[in-house]
């Protein structure tokens, strides 16, 4: 997972090289999803276990869940999304929650 989160710390600081001119969560959780897919089957795959964005058990998940106190099953993006104005503030909202998870840890 360190060389998805080292990945993900580029994306943040030029989005606009991975994404264009639109920086959503939903493109960046499918990058995430697009990512531990494309290492399954290799000496790099990521398992299920350690995925920390898996949306049913992962610890990103569970810590979005106890932050805001949500008690129906929503994955951590779509919490993220709900509580953000904008698209751009979602973006946002996931790296400092990353930070906060990352710093925890």
């Amino acid at each position: 997972m360190d060389d998805l989160v080292e990945l993900l710390y580029k994306i943040r600081k030029k989005p606009l090289l991975y994404f264009g001119g639109r920086r959503t969560l939903a493109h960046l959780e499918y990058f995430i999803c697009g990512f531990i897919t494309g290492r399954k089957g290799t000496n790099k795959e990521i398992d299920e276990r350690t995925n920390w964005f898996c949306p049913s058990n992962g610890d990103f998940q569970s810590f979005v869940v106890k932050k805001y106190q949500i008690t129906i099953s929503q994955s951590w993006c779509t919490i993220i999304e709900f509580h953000s104005s904008s698209e751009n503030e979602a973006f946002d909202l996931f790296f400092k929650l990353l930070d906060e998870f990352l710093q925890r840890s």
